[in-house]
């Protein structure tokens, strides 16, 4: 009886505290995985409307672009650490077009490297000015 009772509480008890602490690994494993998601979604589609601008259906290479993670697929010109985008080397490619401000936006960029495209128009964008990393 009281002795049933406290066993049963027992029981409860680690039943409760092992359901609390597997809700809330998952919760943090669910978390983890969107936050990858997002920045991986956020890297393809800046790196996407780069290609887009530049015309990258006609560059002298453009292997692997727009297939899955630019870093797992290992994209043309792209130099990745650590999973994130650290360079963009696409010299004498045939680049045409403007320059995205989005490209502003790849927090880890730390060396573009895009001379001898000479139909690549327009104006640097100011938002290039937001990549800390980036060195010459």
């Amino acid at each position: 009886s009281e002795l049933e009772r406290g066993e049963d509480d027992d029981v409860n008890y680690l039943l409760t505290s092992s359901t609390s602490s597997i809700v809330t690994t998952l919760h943090s494993d669910v978390e983890n995985m969107n936050h990858e998601i997002r920045r991986l979604s956020s890297t393809y589609n800046i790196l996407s409307i780069f290609y887009m601008s530049t015309s990258g259906s006609n560059w002298v290479s453009a292997q692997h672009w727009l297939t899955g993670d630019p870093c797992t697929y290992s994209w043309y010109g792209i130099t990745c650490s650590s999973g994130e985008v650290v360079k963009l080397n696409l010299h004498s490619g045939s680049l045409a077009g403007s320059l995205p401000t989005e490209l502003g936006l790849l927090p880890y960029l730390d060396g573009l490297t895009l001379y001898e495209n000479d139909d690549v128009t327009g104006t640097i964008p100011s938002e290039l000015g937001l990549l800390t990393n980036l060195g010459y």
